[in-house]
């Protein structure tokens, strides 16, 4: 009999270790793979601008101090990546991006002038990218979308309502930003780029 009662609170204890096991373990959100596509690039990537159809470059980007792991933020571990664009000719850039709850993956473009101001804000959510709550900004994908005489697949248009630099940011899958409408009435299109 002792030993059933032995072997019964044995048991017992090893269940409730198991249930504060699986209470202590962390939720854990991973950043979607399309989502990357569009945003995820290695340091020295770099992209090169014309001006409103010209030919001669007028503007370049590279990235740099690439920053990506898992954030550890009490009950959930989030992936992120974060990198600055240095601009010439353009004003520098930085961008974030973070998995949340929900299968939900965020989107900050910042750019800096005397300290770093929210250009873009996106979600991405079940295939869709949506604006960021809050934000009055418009959200169009195109399958594929011709941009000074160039033809570029899964397109995102962000257009930018109440926003001092710029009027429009397109990006592109695998490609990155392919042009920028600034409020100036300069529009700048990609003209060549490296990703590394």
């Amino acid at each position: 009999m002792k030993r059933i009662i032995y072997i019964a609170s044995l048991f017992l204890l090893l269940g409730v270790f198991g249930s504060c096991a699986k209470l202590q373990r962390k939720k854990e959100f991973f950043l979607n793979q399309e989502f990357k596509r569009y945003f995820k690039f290695g340091n020295q990537s770099s992209w090169s601008y014309v001006e409103n159809g010209g030919s001669l470059p007028v503007a370049s980007m590279e990235l740099n101090a690439l920053k990506e792991g898992i954030f550890d933020v009490g009950e959930a571990k989030q992936e992120f990546f974060s990198y600055e664009l240095n601009g010439t000719g353009i004003k520098n850039m930085l961008l974030r991006a973070v998995a949340d709850e929900g299968k939900v993956n965020r989107l900050s473009l910042f750019v800096s002038d005397t300290s770093y101001k929210v250009v873009v804000e996106l979600s991405y959510l079940d295939g869709a990218f949506i604006p960021f709550k809050g934000r009055n900004d418009v959200l169009i994908e195109y399958e594929s979308k011709e941009i000074n005489g160039k033809t570029y697949s899964d397109v995102i248009e962000v257009q930018l309502n109440e926003n001092e630099f710029y009027d429009k940011v397109f990006f592109a899958a695998q490609v990155g930003i392919i042009a920028i409408e600034e409020k100036s009435s300069r529009d700048l299109f990609l003209n060549s780029y490296i990703l590394k």
